[in-house]
Order: C-alpha cells, then sequence, then structure tokens
C-alpha cells in the first residue's frame, strides 16, 4: 500500500537562514505558500492559488516582520475564502477601499465635527460646519489625510484670502489644524501640515475707536437723541447695549419669547451663545449674571 506523503514544511529556522543567490528562487511551505528570496535579500511570503480558472499570487508580508506562523495562520484564512469560492485578493482591495474612504478628510472632519458639536451652541456648530464645507472640502475632501501637504492647506487658505475674507482664512486654518490633530489621536495620520503655516494670514490694519469716558456719555445720549438721521430702531438698539452689555449679534437675534418684562429679565438661549450657555442680562443695572 502506497503511503500518503506529507506536503513539505518550511523549519522554523529555513526562513531566517535563507541566503540571497544571483537569481529569485522560492523556498515552499505547501499549500501554495511559499517564501521568495530576491538578489536583494529581501523575502516575501506568497500564496499561489487559483479562482475563476486563473493563477494568482496573494502577498502575505515581507519577512522577519511577518513571522512563519503569522503567515501560515494567514494562509489558511486565504483559503478557507478561496474553498467558498471567494478571491482573496478581491477581497483585501475592497477592505483598502474602505480603508480609504474612512480615512478622507471628508469622513474625518465629519467625525471631529460631530465629536465636539455637542459642546458648541447649535448656531456655532452650524458655523464650523458651513465653513468646512464651503472653503475645504471641494479642494482636499475626498483625499486620504495622510496625502495632503503643507502647499494644500496653503492653496486653501490663499483662496479665502483672495475674497477679502482675512477673519474666515484664520478660523480656516484653526480648523483644519484640529482635525489634522484629531486625526493623529485616532491613528489616521502621523503629521499636522497646517503646523508649519504660521504667519502666512495677512493681517488686517485694524483702527479701534476710541472709549466714551464717563463725563462724556451725557453729550454722547443727547446727541444720539437728536441725530434724526439714525433710524430709531438703531438709536434704541445703541441703548439697550449700553444697559445690557451684549454683542451686537446676540441683540440682533432677540426674540421677544425670550424677555420676562414682569421681572425686567432677557433670557439668551444656550443654543444663540458661542459657549453654550443661557445668560440672563439684566436690563435694569447692565450687570450680566451667568448662570
Amino acid at each position: 500500500m502506497e503511503r500518503k506523503r506529507t506536503p513539505c514544511k518550511l523549519s522554523a529556522v529555513a526562513p531566517k537562514n535563507a541566503k540571497p543567490r544571483e537569481k529569485p528562487y522560492k523556498l515552499s511551505d505547501g499549500g501554495g505558500l511559499y517564501l521568495l528570496i530576491n538578489p536583494n535579500g529581501s523575502k516575501y511570503w506568497r500564496l499561489k492559488y487559483r479562482h475563476g480558472g486563473k493563477e494568482k499570487n496573494l502577498a502575505l508580508g515581507v519577512y522577519p516582520d511577518t513571522p512563519l506562523s503569522k503567515a501560515r495562520q494567514d494562509a489558511r484564512n486565504a483559503r478557507e475564502q478561496i474553498a467558498g469560492r471567494i478571491d482573496p485578493m478581491a477581497v483585501r482591495k475592497l477592505k483598502k477601499q474602505e480603508e480609504r474612504t474612512l480615512n478622507t478628510f471628508h469622513a474625518i472632519a465629519e467625525e471631529w465635527h460631530h465629536k465636539n458639536k455637542g459642546r458648541w451652541a447649535t448656531n456655532h456648530a452650524k458655523k464650523v460646519w458651513g465653513t468646512i464645507e464651503t472653503d475645504v472640502l471641494p479642494w482636499v475632501g475626498s483625499t486620504t489625510i495622510g496625502e495632503i501637504t503643507a502647499k494644500d492647506c496653503l492653496a486653501i487658505v490663499r483662496r479665502v484670502e483672495e475674497r477679502g475674507a482675512l477673519d474666515v482664512a484664520s478660523r480656516v486654518k484653526q480648523r483644519m489644524s484640529a482635525i489634522f490633530r484629531y486625526a493623529i489621536y485616532t491613528g489616521r495620520a502621523t503629521h499636522n501640515p497646517v503646523d508649519v503655516l504660521k504667519d502666512v494670514i495677512e493681517t488686517r490694519k485694524v483702527t479701534h475707536r476710541a472709549a466714551l469716558s464717563a463725563s462724556e456719555l451725557p453729550a454722547f445720549l443727547k446727541a444720539l437723541d437728536e441725530n434724526s438721521g439714525l433710524h430709531t430702531i438703531t438709536q434704541l438698539a445703541l441703548r439697550f447695549i449700553m444697559l445690557t452689555f451684549v454683542r451686537p449679534g446676540e441683540l440682533r437675534g432677540a426674540r421677544w419669547a425670550e424677555f420676562d418684562l414682569e421681572h425686567k429679565e432677557w433670557r439668551i438661549p444656550a443654543e444663540r451663545m458661542k459657549k453654550g450657555r443661557t445668560y440672563y442680562p439684566s436690563i435694569r443695572s447692565g450687570y450680566l449674571n451667568n448662570k
């Protein structure tokens, strides 16, 4: 009776002891798994198999980073897929495509925004995403985050500057940097290309208005009342800001439902505040009570 031959297996030290030759050669481990040794001394694990009537070679890693034990386990997994009429090379290609999609700037920016928007006011969160969506994603949204360079980031900033929107350019730079930092924290990037873009934002010369002294206020209020060129709403808004010390944007967005006239209180809801906290400016004294 003829004895069944056992497939030839590599010894544990065979991959280590394999020396380069003048031409590439193979050391077989059986079942299609072999170690390819190149003349330069590099060693690659490969699995030869057939799928759809075609012979293929699946890369399983580089020795010694991929030891014999792992190469064998990966080969077993691939053979199971082949037995189920699944091409392991196609599976790997699909997985790489999925990883690439998850690692695009767009995907990571969405994830970063979702993680942070809970601590922002609703309006602020919308503005943050609006800036990214308008000024960043059209240029690098579909690019894998690790492939984006400092030159790419600078070009984005310059496009915004060309519109004369210097403040927006600064915010775009800050938000891109925050997204890259998040990518580094989550293991999908190794460096932040925005870090090298120091002092690249053009600065607009700002001339601050002189502050009024207490002795000048009576004359200012009189002039405010007598200025027929101002709209009544503008006059009232200026007086109201002097009583409450709110930002102009908070006053412009005010709604009647926010006012409690009986208790002389104005409640600015958290979603309208930059820090996402409710504020109660006192109408009587102008004292801002942060609750």
